[in-house]
């Protein structure tokens, strides 16, 4: 971990060395700020992670702001019953109700329905239907990721990659050399269209693991509608708690 000191301001941030990487980015969200750089660049020095990151210091400022700001208008402040959760690229209602079960559960309709066990105190309630969602989610997200990368596997001709879905991950999605897609959990917010070109481009890279023309051929072969689809998630990701620069 090291640190960018701006002003009053001491802003942590890590370093990852990526080998798809061709050159230096910075990425901020909420939580995190990460400079992802090519495997070659130097330690310090010219070319290197702080001398990039310390010559855009007011980006990052300023993108940690707008993320703070974004995060807020995002996330609901209170899971009760009234509050709009973000789900496939629309804001949905939610609705709380208790049943003598020992295990909560959803169900999405018009809304989305969280039932929680009876006799919960305000704490616990809140904690669980939380971790409900984020559950149920999470599971969504698996399932249509597996169909997705299923069919553009057979059309691309490999095998279909394992997906996991997490919030650790420093990008929306990431393919690993094991053939592995990695997924951020907060995708299950966007679009189906934006979720549906997030896989064709990450089953791509089971073929090529760069983004020559040779590789958006392959994404076009898996999903012809990519460019459209793309689009989607451009309007969704620009709007969303992350900047990169």
């Amino acid at each position: 971990m090291a640190a960018l000191v701006i002003g009053r301001t001491t802003i942590d941030y890590t370093v990852r060395r990526a080998p798809r990487a061709h050159r230096r980015r910075i990425e901020v969200t909420p939580q995190r700020v990460v400079v992802i750089v090519p495997t070659t660049a130097p330690d310090s020095g010219a070319g290197s992670a702080a001398e990039f990151i310390t010559a855009r210091r007011a980006w990052v400022f300023n993108a940690m702001a707008d993320c703070s700001a974004a995060a807020t208008r995002c996330e609901p402040q209170r899971y009760a019953s009234g509050a709009k959760i973000p789900y496939r690229g629309r804001l949905v209602l939610l609705e709380i109700r208790t049943a003598e079960s020992p295990t909560p559960s959803v169900v999405y309709r018009s809304r989305i329905v969280v039932t929680i066990p009876a006799g919960q105190k305000d704490g616990e309630r809140e904690s669980s239907i939380r971790d409900a969602l984020r559950a149920w989610m999470d599971d969504g997200l698996r399932r249509d990721a597996l169909r997705l990368a299923s069919r553009y596997a057979e059309r691309l001709k490999v095998n279909a990659p394992a997906v996991r879905i997490g919030a650790d991950a420093s990008a929306w999605a990431i393919c690993g050399k094991a053939g592995k897609i990695s997924l951020h959990r907060d995708l299950s917010a966007a679009p189906a269209g934006a979720i549906t070109y997030v896989l064709a481009h990450e089953v791509a890279h089971l073929v090529e693991r760069n983004h020559s023309p040779r590789f958006w051929k392959l994404v076009g072969q898996a999903e012809p509608d990519w460019q459209r689809l793309r689009d989607s998630f451009d309007r969704w990701t620009a709007e969303r708690p992350r900047r990169v620069m």
